[in-house]
Formats: structure tokens, C-alpha cells, sequence
């Protein structure tokens, strides 16, 4: 399994740490297709050949690994030469039959990438699907090289456990990102809060995975306690940053509805 033959398709975040990590485990990583010249840094950086166009991979590969924005997978999958290998896509979001053929999957790292980031693949959630059994098994083998926690899931599965990460990673991110303007609007140092951001993702991570011993046990704030009194001056306080006050009244209205019905 180590000495698999693998041919990247994409150069982006998400391309550049499985090629890396792909041939930390043992695997051949044999071309880098992209566009960009970002495919040229990934292909000396796993001793790889760098090619412009994916129409001329060669056919000697034994994976051929699409990491390419969303929209373009089907179109990218059309473009890899004939051949009874397996072809597979790494989105979260996107079905299996957007790629064409009986030897296809999905090897989807649920995670966020950015390429100035070493991250421990040792517990990173890999999630895999295949049309054949025995491709869904050499996926399952593949992701054990890399990481303890590989499940499968299916394209409807899949597209769910990508949409909670959208919640859990994106808007959360941009929720700080919102914290931070707000901080220099009003002149305080963003500093202060990051004690108690780390402190709110500690108490998340002990938290249980039921719906008796989840993070809507450990939620505190006025919202919490319904307090509309300190809810209003909040929002009066906001009223130079409309999008912040949309937000909070937003965020606020859905804690109340949530521990009304406790």
C-alpha cells in the first residue's frame, strides 16, 4: 500500500497537504496537474513531474486525486486519459457521480487547510466513499496510513458533515473576525478575548457528543439568561456597526428560542 502510484490534480490548500503527508506515509506522488504555478513548488516539494494540463497525465498512476475548487470537478475528471484506475475527489460537498465511470471515490479530510499550517494528520477525520468495494478498501487503507479516525460515509452524509463545518469552522472564524472590528471601533485591544476564546473551545472539546452533555449545556450570556434589559443596550451600543447589530440580534433571538424550550 505504501508504494501506491499517486497523480495530484489541483496545487490549492487542500492538494498541497495530502501530496505532502501522501508521500510522508510511503506513497509515490508521481504528477502535480495544475494551472498555476503553485503546481511547479508542489512537484519539487514531493519530487514530482509538474504538468500544465491534466490531458497529459500519464496513465501510470494508481490514484488520481482531484483537488480542485467544487465547480470544476466534473469537468477536470473528463479531462483524465482512458484508463481502469481509480479516480477520486476530496470535497465535502460534492456527489460521487459527478465523476464518471464505475472506479471512482472520495477521500474528503474534514479540515481546514491553509498551506503555512504543519498539521497533525495523527486524529484529522478522513471520510471515504467508493463505488467498488475494492477501491473503497485501498481508500480505507490509504487513510489509515495517514490518520487514526477515517470513516465512511456516503455523498448524503458527507455534504451534512461538510455543512457543519461551515458552522463550526467558517462562521465561527468569521464571528472573531466580527469580534476584532468590533474591538477597534470602540478602542479595546482584541488581546483581551483571547483567553477566553481559548477557554471556550477547551470547555467545547470536554463536552459530550449527546444531547443531554453537549455545548448547549455549557452556554452562558444574556441571551442565555433572557436578559433583555442588558439584550437592548447591546444592540443601542452596536448602532454604528449595523451588520454586527443584525448579527447579534440574529444570534440572540436563536439562543432564547433554544432554552425557552428546555
Amino acid at each position: 500500500m505504501e508504494n501506491i502510484n499517486v497523480s495530484v490534480i489541483g496545487a490549492g490548500n487542500v492538494a498541497h497537504h495530502l501530496a505532502v503527508n501522501l508521500q510522508r506515509v510511503g506513497c509515490n506522488i508521481r504528477q502535480v496537474a495544475s494551472r498555476s504555478e503553485s503546481s511547479v513548488i508542489l512537484a519539487k516539494k514531493v519530487n514530482a513531474q509538474a504538468v500544465k494540463s491534466v490531458a497529459h497525465l500519464d496513465r501510470n498512476s494508481d490514484l488520481y486525486l482531484i483537488a480542485v475548487n467544487d465547480d470544476q470537478i466534473n469537468s477536470v475528471s473528463e479531462l483524465i486519459p482512458d484508463h481502469d484506475k481509480l479516480i477520486v475527489h476530496t470535497s465535502g460537498s460534492v456527489s460521487i457521480n459527478v465523476l464518471p465511470g464505475q472506479r471512482v471515490g472520495v477521500f474528503y479530510p474534514l479540515q481546514t487547510f491553509s498551506k503555512d499550517r504543519n498539521l497533525d494528520f495523527t486524529n484529522l477525520p478522513i471520510c471515504v466513499e467508493a463505488k467498488q468495494p475494492a477501491d473503497l478498501e485501498l481508500l480505507l487503507q490509504l487513510g489509515q496510513l495517514l490518520s487514526q479516525n477515517v470513516s465512511i460515509l456516503n455523498s448524503e452524509q458527507r455534504k451534512a458533515a461538510h455543512l457543519a463545518a461551515i458552522f463550526a469552522n467558517n462562521f465561527t472564524n468569521h464571528l472573531v473576525f466580527l469580534t476584532q472590528e468590533l474591538c477597534e471601533a470602540k478602542g479595546v485591544n482584541f488581546d483581551l478575548l483571547r483567553p477566553l476564546l481559548t477557554e471556550t473551545f477547551v470547555k467545547i472539546n470536554q463536552s459530550g457528543n449527546s444531547l443531554e452533555n453537549q455545548v448547549k449545556k455549557i452556554q452562558t450570556g444574556p441571551a442565555r439568561r433572557n436578559d433583555q434589559k442588558i439584550i437592548a443596550q447591546h444592540l443601542v451600543d452596536l448602532g454604528i456597526l449595523p451588520r454586527h447589530s443584525a448579527i447579534y440580534q440574529t444570534l440572540s433571538n436563536s439562543i432564547i428560542k433554544t432554552y425557552n424550550e428546555l
